[in-house]
């Protein structure tokens, strides 16, 4: 699930991402040294541990984000959207245009 961040506008709760490795950061663990993030997206194991899949820096002038899950994959739904949100906020970020998205 996401808080909504810009990163994810457009994308449904719940959506389906593919996670191809076990490394993982759980939300109880984040502490005083991680104040500059935000987590903006989480996935709950199977005994209910929050689990950190997107974060991003609380400093609007640095334009930081993370994800733990491969939106390029083919297995991800909106991956395409994702990349596309992404690059709108580095537009909006650094000026220019966005680039057009391809016909497949």
């Amino acid at each position: 699930h996401h808080n909504g961040d810009p990163l994810f506008y457009g994308i449904p709760q719940g959506f389906l991402v593919v996670r191809y490795h076990s490394l993982c950061v759980p939300v109880a663990s984040l502490h005083s040294a991680t104040a500059h993030f935000a987590v903006t997206a989480t996935t709950a194991e199977e005994d209910g541990t929050q689990i950190v899949m997107g974060i991003r820096h609380v400093d609007p002038s640095r334009p930081y984000w993370g994800v733990q899950f491969h939106p390029e994959s083919v297995c991800t739904e909106f991956g395409r959207q994702l990349a596309q949100n992404f690059a709108r906020i580095c537009q909006d970020f650094w000026g220019g245009p966005v680039p057009a998205e391809e016909e497949e």
